[in-house]
């Protein structure tokens, strides 16, 4: 008998629940008894990552992969859906200091399993959350971007120097965070994908400390330390602007009275695992984000539920979705995140995010500093949209670009509208929801009428499947609200041009 074949049938003999997983997470082997534990079966459980069956953001993802040995609660959820709180011991194989492997022993906990209708009730939840966020995240934006736009258009223009530029550009960053947290819960309930690129997050941390240091109570010192260099994150602006504003917010939270907060970003070099004592990162340059208060600190018997969805310590203030956002969007970033915490002597978060070479492309950059692209010709623009605030900051900014620009509120004027006046126009901006006819409707009969109609999208639902309807359809661009006056002249302009080449 092969010494692998006396293995496989000695590990299969043991009544202990137990499996192998390689040094890269993935289940090589699980016993009969480990299968019944978890109610699931050999071909759902070989060659999947053990981190895969866990909550996200939980302590065991977390710790993955092992260096050391480990053992804790975890939640696990088989194939099924099936939902069971099991008591885990990871066993290091380790040779010459390289881990080879790790034996996993596994036992139902203290409380059986997570009972079906606590699943069902935190599913219903997320769906709850999601159709309520959706509903509401219209409204919102429909509001937002007429904030956004007119701030955007007053310090435009403004001179430079203006007195009152300060505290415009405060209401526009204001504004953008509102726009960022609201398509943030929608994503995070939805499960929804996100559009990556290169993100400076010194930039994003720096407008994040103005919003928040005038935002705290007066007793509550905040302070933060952010390179004058630029850090690069190949990322989601929205997200890493949410995962500031979370764990500021949480360290607020945390603090009784006078306290203090502290942000400090760096970028950091580990050249290797031994680098940092807290954590085992790979080999790389990353962002380190820490941020520390005072306040009351997290108890250690509670420290690994800290990122599980819908747990909270606020009682009636909290939600239970902060910091599981957070976790997800580290996770989401490919990024790591650990906690130092006391009861009585304040918490300390560490974020590290894998930085990038990418940079902001070079029409961008060029963007800030030729100013606005503007109307080369004054050339003609139509304005879909049945909210008259966003009706006239489109007007109020595209015509001092030098368009020409007419607004309707409605589906129907705009067909009468055009029909007269059919090759008139070199673009038509399209809100996706409106009353009694869509956008993807009204598109489709500006179609009948002109089969290359020029068409800019405007919604604020980046994964909404009728505006693949309009952009599958020959729609020339989309823009998400709420959006900025800049964001729109950029948008205007190449749609524009994009449709005279053709």
């Amino acid at each position: 008998m092969t010494f692998r074949k006396f293995f496989s049938d000695s590990f299969a003999a043991l009544t202990t629940a137990a499996a192998l997983i390689d040094a890269g997470g993935e289940i090589v082997i699980a016993n009969q008894a480990f299968l019944e534990v978890l109610k699931d079966g050999t071909e759902q459980i070989i060659g999947k990552k053990l981190s895969a069956f866990c909550l996200p953001g939980s302590a065991l993802e977390r710790e993955m992969p092992f260096t050391r040995n480990w053992q804790g609660s975890v939640h696990w959820t088989n194939s099924k859906g099936l939902g069971i709180l099991i008591q885990l011991n990871a066993i290091v194989l380790l040779e010459d200091g390289v881990c080879h492997g790790t034996l996993i022993f596994i036992q139902p906990a203290l409380l059986e399993n997570v009972a079906e209708s606590e699943l069902s009730h935190r599913a219903k939840q997320l769906e709850s959350l999601g159709l309520l966020s959706a509903s509401i995240a219209h409204d919102l934006n429909n509001i937002l971007t007429g904030v956004l736009g007119h701030v955007s258009f007053l310090r435009l223009s403004l001179e430079g120097g203006d007195s009152n530029s300060e505290s415009l550009l405060a209401i526009e960053d204001s504004a953008r965070k509102a726009a960022s947290m609201t398509q943030q819960i929608v994503e995070f309930a939805k499960g929804g994908s996100i559009e990556k690129g290169p993100v400076d997050f010194a930039g994003v941390i720096g407008a994040g400390a103005r919003l928040l240091s005038s935002s705290f109570p007066k007793e509550i010192s905040f302070s933060h330390s952010v390179p004058k260099e630029k850090i690069y994150i190949h990322g989601d602006e929205g997200e890493l602007t949410q995962l500031v504003m979370n764990l500021a917010i949480n360290a607020r939270d945390a603090i009784s009275g006078a306290g203090k907060i502290h942000l400090v970003l760096r970028r950091l070099v580990v050249e290797s695992t031994s680098d940092e004592e807290d954590s085992n990162l790979p080999p790389g340059v990353y962002a380190h984000l820490r941020i520390s208060d005072d306040g009351d600190g997290i108890p250690l018997e509670i420290q690994d539920k800290i990122f599980e969805p819908f747990f909270t310590t606020k009682d009636s203030k909290g939600t239970g979705v902060g910091l599981a956002t957070v976790a997800s969007i580290v996770n989401a970033h490919a990024g790591e995140i650990f906690v130092d915490s006391e009861s009585g002597r304040g918490t300390t978060f560490d974020i590290y995010l894998p930085m990038t070479e990418e940079r902001l492309s070079e029409e961008a950059q060029s963007q800030t500093e030729t100013g606005l692209p503007k109307s080369e010709r004054s050339e003609r623009i139509l304005v879909i949209d049945d909210e008259e605030s966003i009706r006239l900051v489109v007007q109020k900014s595209l015509e001092h670009l030098g368009y020409q620009v007419e607004v309707v509120a409605s589906g129907a004027e705009a067909l009468e509208k055009f029909s007269d006046q059919l090759d008139s126009f070199s673009l038509v901006i399209l809100d996706m929801i409106m009353p009694k006819m869509s956008g993807d409707q009204v598109f489709l009969k500006l179609k009948e009428l002109h089969e290359q109609v020029p068409v800019l999208l405007a919604s604020g639902y980046s994964n909404d499947r009728r505006a693949r309807v309009v952009l599958d359809g020959g729609g020339l661009g989309y823009i998400q609200k709420p959006f900025a006056v800049e964001d729109l002249a950029i948008e205007v302009r190449r749609c524009i041009d994009e449709s005279q080449s053709k």
